[in-house]
């Protein structure tokens, strides 16, 4: 399971901008950038959510690879 502490990580290992990120999950740029700072708690349903993204994330790049 994906911690808050590692959403910053998580997000500059696919390449990802906080906008991009944002646009993913469907919030607001400001909600990820207060998420890795951890100056906003993330609920466990934005965790699964997110989890679930990073997924599909190894999924395409797996694919690219093929």
């Amino acid at each position: 399971m994906i911690e808050q502490k590692d959403i910053r990580e998580l997000r500059k290992r696919y390449g990802l901008t906080q906008e991009q990120l944002a646009k993913m999950l469907h919030i607001a740029t400001n909600s990820v950038k207060r998420y890795e700072t951890c100056t906003r708690k993330i609920s466990n349903s934005m965790l699964d959510l997110l989890s679930y993204k990073i997924k599909e994330l190894q999924e395409d790049q797996k694919a690219a690879i093929l």
